[in-house]
């Protein structure tokens, strides 16, 4: 993954982010920090005014599923 490449966040329930309407919100990637001992981490923005206060941020690779070009009609794309 790398900047401007679009994901889904995952919740520790396994479930991707959505909002009150259960559509999903999607975050851009935009800056990748690889740390020694870390792995990658990825610092992601989304247009989602709540999500972006409370999630938008530095995030490993484990919790993100890159969002295919098929699924851009779903959910919020930043």
């Amino acid at each position: 993954m790398k900047p401007g490449d679009e994901v889904w966040l995952r919740t520790l329930a396994g479930a991707h982010l959505a909002d009150a309407d259960g559509q999903r919100i999607a975050f851009r990637i935009t800056k990748v920090e690889p740390l020694p001992h870390s792995g990658t981490w990825y610092l992601l923005r989304t247009e989602h005014p709540t999500a972006e206060q409370i999630f938008g941020g530095w995030h490993p690779a484990r919790p993100l599923t890159p969002i295919h070009p098929t699924e851009h009609a779903e959910g919020r794309i930043s």
